[in-house]
Protein backbone atom coordinates (compact mmCIF):
# COMPACT_ATOMS: atom_id res chain seq x y z
CA UNK A 1 0.00 0.00 0.00
CA UNK A 2 2.38 2.53 1.20
CA UNK A 3 5.13 1.58 -1.80
CA UNK A 4 2.41 2.27 -4.38
CA UNK A 5 1.96 5.86 -2.60
CA UNK A 6 5.66 6.14 -2.88
CA UNK A 7 6.13 5.53 -6.16
CA UNK A 8 3.35 7.47 -6.92
CA UNK A 9 4.81 10.30 -5.46
CA UNK A 10 7.93 9.97 -6.85
CA UNK A 11 6.82 9.70 -9.91
CA UNK A 12 4.08 12.86 -9.75
CA UNK A 13 6.98 14.98 -8.10
CA UNK A 14 9.70 13.91 -11.21
CA UNK A 15 6.87 15.15 -13.79
CA UNK A 16 6.53 18.20 -12.41
CA UNK A 17 10.16 19.12 -11.99
CA UNK A 18 10.45 17.64 -15.71
CA UNK A 19 7.47 20.29 -16.90
CA UNK A 20 9.17 23.15 -14.49
CA UNK A 21 12.57 22.77 -16.31
CA UNK A 22 11.02 22.65 -19.18
CA UNK A 23 9.17 25.90 -18.46
CA UNK A 24 12.60 27.46 -17.46
CA UNK A 25 14.25 26.43 -20.93
CA UNK A 26 11.60 28.20 -22.64
CA UNK A 27 12.03 31.36 -20.95
CA UNK A 28 15.50 31.30 -20.67
CA UNK A 29 15.24 30.86 -24.72
CA UNK A 30 13.83 34.09 -25.06
CA UNK A 31 16.20 36.28 -23.03
CA UNK A 32 18.75 37.87 -24.68
CA UNK A 33 22.40 37.86 -22.73
CA UNK A 34 24.07 40.72 -24.70
CA UNK A 35 20.93 43.82 -23.65
CA UNK A 36 17.10 43.89 -22.45
CA UNK A 37 14.36 43.58 -25.06
CA UNK A 38 12.50 46.20 -23.83
CA UNK A 39 14.64 49.23 -23.21
CA UNK A 40 13.64 53.57 -23.12
CA UNK A 41 10.07 54.05 -25.83
CA UNK A 42 9.63 50.20 -25.63
CA UNK A 43 8.96 49.19 -22.19
CA UNK A 44 6.22 49.92 -19.99
CA UNK A 45 7.61 53.12 -17.99
CA UNK A 46 8.72 54.53 -21.03
CA UNK A 47 11.88 57.13 -21.01
CA UNK A 48 10.91 59.16 -17.93
CA UNK A 49 9.46 56.53 -14.83
CA UNK A 50 9.69 59.37 -12.36
CA UNK A 51 10.39 58.61 -8.46
CA UNK A 52 7.81 58.05 -5.52
CA UNK A 53 8.70 58.99 -2.35
CA UNK A 54 7.39 59.94 0.96
CA UNK A 55 6.68 62.42 2.10
CA UNK A 56 3.72 63.22 0.18
CA UNK A 57 3.98 67.13 -1.41
CA UNK A 58 1.68 69.86 1.50
CA UNK A 59 -0.95 69.62 -1.76
CA UNK A 60 -2.24 66.47 -2.42
CA UNK A 61 -3.25 67.03 -6.12
CA UNK A 62 -0.01 66.99 -6.79
CA UNK A 63 0.19 63.29 -5.68
CA UNK A 64 3.64 61.33 -4.36
CA UNK A 65 5.62 61.99 -8.00
CA UNK A 66 7.71 64.27 -8.41
CA UNK A 67 7.43 66.36 -11.56
CA UNK A 68 10.18 69.44 -12.05
CA UNK A 69 11.45 71.33 -14.67
CA UNK A 70 15.23 71.85 -14.08
CA UNK A 71 15.49 75.05 -15.89
CA UNK A 72 12.78 76.65 -13.03
CA UNK A 73 14.66 76.82 -10.00
CA UNK A 74 11.98 76.96 -7.77
CA UNK A 75 9.78 73.94 -8.73
CA UNK A 76 13.37 71.67 -7.95
CA UNK A 77 13.88 73.67 -4.42
CA UNK A 78 10.80 73.12 -3.43
CA UNK A 79 10.70 69.21 -3.64
CA UNK A 80 14.62 69.01 -2.81
CA UNK A 81 13.22 71.37 0.56
CA UNK A 82 10.55 68.56 1.56
CA UNK A 83 12.93 65.30 0.85
CA UNK A 84 15.46 67.14 3.30
CA UNK A 85 12.71 68.05 5.90
CA UNK A 86 12.06 64.27 5.81
CA UNK A 87 15.33 63.00 6.42
CA UNK A 88 16.03 65.44 8.84
CA UNK A 89 13.52 63.44 11.01
CA UNK A 90 14.48 60.12 10.05
CA UNK A 91 18.08 60.29 10.01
Amino acid sequence: MYSQLVLFYTIFYIVLAALFAICMQGLFATLDKQEPRWKLEDSLIGINPGLGFRPIASRTEEGSLIWYNTSNQTTTNKWVDLVDKFLERKF
